[in-house]
């Protein structure tokens, strides 16, 4: 992260329900704030491109453009940016491959959506 105070998220998900929640969890959070949202990895990339986040929280299974097309393209355009991803998909070669093509966490999807918040806030403080 930056030396500002205010570390800014990115969220990338094509479910409306799961990108507000993980929105209500930042917005929880004073030093994290949600600068934007996507719906693929496509979205992702332009907004990555567009506002330079400090952190994407980063779907795998999307339209358009999934996370494993996206994570090179995010890193392209913004390599200060870290990648989280947050994925439903959590086999070891699932994650062995994210982080393979650039993703810094990942986060499985399915259990205390406050992980995905604490790793972010961890990914912002240097960690």
């Amino acid at each position: 992260m930056t030396d500002q105070t205010t570390c800014r998220v990115l969220l990338c998900d094509d479910t409306p329900e799961i990108r507000m929640i993980l929105r209500t969890l930042f917005s929880i959070e004073t030093e994290l704030d949600v600068i934007g949202e996507a719906a693929n990895g496509a979205e992702a990339v332009q907004l990555v491109a567009e506002h330079r986040p400090d952190v994407v929280v980063l779907d795998l299974s999307m339209p358009v453009m999934d996370g494993f097309d996206a994570i090179p393209e995010i890193a392209k355009v913004s390599p200060e940016t870290s990648i989280v991803m947050y994925s439903a998909h959590g086999s070891e070669e699932t994650r062995a491959k994210a982080l393979r093509l650039g993703a810094d966490h990942f986060v499985r999807k399915g259990g205390d959506p406050s992980v995905v918040v604490g790793t972010v806030q961890d990914v912002c403080a240097g960690g």
